[in-house]
């Protein structure tokens, strides 16, 4: 059993990569000191260095960008394109504006590798262009391209269902569907 904090002592705090972690020297019941480690994901004073909200650490940003496993030339142009002012559309008319932001969405869509590409989860990657010509923003930009990252202190723990009893009804049908979604990407085998 460990001892009260009265005797016991913090040796200072020390970050790690993923928490906040400080190793605590206290006395235990036979007069051992022992060294523990508390880990904290965040202080509720925190505040992050990337979105500057209080309350998480920079490593859980729900803001931060996505990192791409490999980086795509055309995504990445547009997310070093100074972002569009969205006040030089004031004034405007509303068929004014939509031509303009239809003409630097075309501009900025060119090049776009998911023009062509049928499958369902790439219609948002198609108009790419079209995001960034209406404001979109780099993390939004790369969330839409790359996909929206998770981030776990560890990673959850599986859970299995079992499957209704209606599942042996609808057999040849969730083969179909479960067949199309894999041959077209929208998800893909894990062993």
């Amino acid at each position: 059993m460990l001892g009260t904090m009265r005797n016991s002592f913090f040796l200072g705090p020390k970050w790690s990569k993923v928490s906040h972690e400080m190793t605590m020297v206290v006395h235990g019941d036979e007069g051992k000191i022992k060294r523990i480690k508390i880990k904290k994901f965040f202080r509720p004073t925190e505040r992050c260095v990337f979105c500057q909200k209080v309350g998480h650490h920079v490593g859980f940003c729900p803001s931060k960008p996505t990192t791409p496993r490999q980086n795509i030339p055309f995504v990445e142009s547009l997310l070093v394109t100074p972002k569009i002012k969205l006040q030089e559309l004031e004034g405007l008319t509303w068929e004014e504006t939509f031509d303009l932001v239809c003409k630097r969405g075309r501009e900025l869509n060119k090049g776009n590798p998911w023009l062509g590409d049928p499958r369902p989860f790439s219609s948002l990657r198609k108009n790419l262009g079209f995001w960034k010509s209406i404001g979109a923003d780099r993390t939004v930009l790369s969330w839409i391209a790359y996909g929206v990252q998770f981030r776990f202190e560890k990673e959850p723990r599986r859970k299995f269902f079992e499957n209704p009893s209606s599942v042996w009804q609808y057999e040849e049908f969730i083969d179909k569907e479960v067949n199309t979604h894999l041959s077209d990407g929208s998800f893909g085998r894990k062993s």
